[in-house]
């Protein structure tokens, strides 16, 4: 784990096992990590989501710990998976665009629970650290061989299902804890869960959005996903409990990265980093508790390791959730990359390709856009979508009272008073007022920088300061 601006960014230093919750471990207990596919806080209906009909997974939330903010170190699945499975930052890890592959000598969750006596499986989707698909013979890219080396059991389809978990549990030996990665294809695009959506007219809309029926039903169709998420989530919940595993079973659930819906996915604003968190100890132990401590996905790896009492690295960038105090550090800062998104080169927007930054402490977030001419696109949106949106409302508008969409280029630096402002909507960084926050958060995220050797430019407050 790095330290760095010693006093400043104190959530990061020796003391930082003060950021979770109580947990007394007993025995070594089997893990399960669930993660959804393009999920965005608050869409799950504990987080009071009137829209979405989540019992299983509020229930979960009930029985365990629910993170208000945790976010994850990248707007896009690969990067960001990438840090889950190895508790370091995206330019640590080395998968800083999409299509990268984690390299096969990086040590990974899977590897240490492997070493320390697991049985450890992976069932769903499971391919985002395999690098791009080989064409000619349709081989994986570089991680794909190395599966083997890393797993005991792996049965990657499209679809996690209870029958694939209850797969799983019949191949596991009796006489071994089991760590067990669930990858949900829900709520990823496309969306064909038609009978779990809401009524597009009688949902709520986010605030940074235009009350438009193309965006209602957009909206409509992630939250059937959700929803069918949920019955998934409920039926692997009914196979663990048949099982009677869930007494010395730890189930964590978390969002890959934000949801494709409009200033979501692929962007460093709250819908495409900010991800819904559930942690469940076996037995359900401390049940019931809600955390607004700042966490990051980069502190799922140390966490799973404290749980199985295995060795966790001393380079790591995430630090365990558990602790034995009850205390939670409120001002810890955590930490955003945005890189290509897919293997083309840049073209008329950034969906493709961006280089961005951002830095959330407190109630504040700075985004740092490194190449700022490029407009912002909506990833994994249809352009046919979006041409309707664009035709009805027109781009004047959009730009004007949806922020920084829809033509023209960014500026380099927002700053978001995310307490006052949840839909970003109002960048303060220009702004005499906010100049301190400003100044403080531009000197935290270069020394960020500087210590994770980033290859774009380093955004010194000097820069600024006038």
């Amino acid at each position: 784990m790095r330290c760095f601006l010693p006093g400043v960014i104190f959530g990061f230093c020796a003391v930082l096992l003060s950021a979770g919750f109580a947990f007394a471990q007993t025995s070594r207990v089997n893990i399960v990590l669930m993660l959804s596919d393009d999920q965005s806080y608050p869409d799950l209906s504990i987080y009071e989501n009137p829209d979405l009909d989540t019992p299983s997974l509020d229930e979960l939330a009930r029985q365990g710990h629910l993170f208000r903010r945790a976010y994850v170190t990248a707007p896009q699945c690969v990067q960001s998976r990438a840090s889950i499975a190895t508790g370091l930052w995206p330019l640590s890890t080395g998968v800083v665009r999409f299509s990268a592959a984690l390299a096969e000598e990086t040590t990974t969750v899977f590897d240490i629970l492997k070493r320390s006596g697991y049985f450890v499986g992976m069932v769903g989707r499971g391919h985002h650290l395999n690098g791009t698909r080989v064409e000619d013979d349709g081989r994986l890219g570089p991680l794909g061989d190395t599966f083997s080396r890393r797993l005991d059991y792996l049965s990657i389809r499209p679809e996690a299902s209870a029958d694939l978990v209850s797969e799983f549990l019949s191949a596991r030996p009796v006489d071994r804890p089991f760590f067990l990665q669930i990858g949900f294809s829900d709520p990823h695009r496309p969306s064909t869960a038609t009978q779990f959506e809401p009524d597009p007219e009688a949902i709520s809309l986010p605030s940074g959005v235009p009350d438009s029926a193309i965006v209602r039903r957009s909206l409509s169709s992630y939250y059937g996903e959700v929803n069918r998420l949920d019955v998934t989530v409920g039926q692997i919940m009914e196979v663990l409990g048949g099982s009677e595993l869930l007494d010395n079973t730890a189930i964590i659930f978390m969002g890959d990265n934000g949801a494709a819906v409009y200033r979501g996915k692929g962007t460093l604003y709250e819908k495409g980093i900010h991800v819904p968190l559930i942690v469940r100890l076996p037995g359900g132990e401390g049940g019931g508790e809600v955390h607004d401590a700042l966490v990051s996905g980069v502190d799922l790896m140390p966490t799973i390791l404290d749980l199985a009492g295995a060795p966790a690295p001393e380079d790591l960038d995430g630090v365990s959730l558990l602790n034995s105090t009850n205390e939670i550090t409120p001002d810890r800062a955590v930490f955003a990359v945005r890189g290509s998104h897919g293997t083309g080169l840049a073209g008329n927007n950034a969906i493709a390709f961006d280089l961005g930054r951002a830095i959330i402490s407190g109630r504040y977030k700075l985004v740092y856009n490194a190449i700022p001419r490029y407009p912002y696109g909506q990833t994994d949106i249809p352009w046919k979508e979006e041409k309707a949106l664009i035709e009805e409302i027109g781009v004047k508008r959009l730009r004007k009272e949806y922020g920084v969409f829809y033509g023209g280029g960014r500026p380099m630096f927002e700053l978001f008073d995310l307490a006052e402002d949840p839909g970003e909507l109002h960048n303060l960084f220009e702004l005499d007022s906010h100049r301190s926050t400003r100044n403080k958060l531009l000197a935290e995220l270069s020394a960020w920088m500087e210590t994770e050797n980033d290859f774009i430019p380093i955004p010194y407050p000097g820069l600024v300061n006038r």
